[in-house]
């Protein structure tokens, strides 16, 4: 993917931005003040960020799984309109690295331990999935791992209701955990998010 554009300095749905959180396919997350505990900021890649229509749609899909609160999944408080970067989600900050990542840089992972991660991993898309929702795009690089070992599901929502093939806003390692129907086009579904479990626990 592109080079992030730095936005620590301004400000987001008048939280100042402290740093940048990473980036994913389509989205890219910073960390902001508030008079509480900080949270995290994301908005659209700048390339997506002039198609309104699709900034509509990822916002729908946010809100939808905005509804659906569980200790696996990450929670997101809010959704906005911000005038100089568009749509943007306001969701807690997870302190912790990728799935992805622990597995490609760590020690071997142990079956018992997997078998944990892989209960946690399904509660938390039971949890959307029993209220009608789908997260849309699961795979390694959205499952935190945090210090405490435990697993949060991250981007629930977020391409649900984008129109076109996800090949259009997912690149790189994500791709790899597609269920065939989503790269043709069809909607993300119940089924789809179950074949990217199946990739993510068979990459384990």
């Amino acid at each position: 993917g592109a080079q992030m554009n730095d936005l620590t300095g301004q400000s987001i749905a008048g939280y100042p931005i402290e740093k940048p959180a990473g980036r994913g396919s389509y989205y890219e997350s910073y960390q902001a003040a508030t008079s509480a505990a900080p949270l995290i900021i994301k908005v659209l890649v700048p390339e997506l960020r002039a198609a309104k229509s699709l900034g509509n749609l990822v916002v729908k899909g946010w809100e939808a799984a905005r509804t659906v609160v569980h200790p696996n999944l990450v929670t997101i408080f809010g959704t906005g309109l911000d005038a100089n970067v568009g749509v943007y989600c306001l969701q807690e900050v997870v302190a912790g690295k990728s799935l992805r990542q622990m597995i490609l840089g760590g020690p071997k992972v142990a079956w018992r331990d997997c078998i944990i991660l892989a209960e946690q991993l399904l509660a938390g898309l039971q949890a959307l999935h029993s209220a009608g929702k789908v997260h849309g795009e699961v795979s390694t690089l959205n499952v935190i791992i945090t210090q405490d070992q435990d697993l949060k599901l991250e981007g629930a929502g977020g391409l649900v209701f984008a129109d076109g093939p996800m090949l259009d806003f997912l690149d790189g390692p994500a791709v790899g955990y597609l269920a065939p129907e989503l790269v043709h086009g069809c909607p993300p579904s119940v089924e789809a998010d179950i074949y990217g479990l199946g990739s993510s626990l068979y990459f384990i």
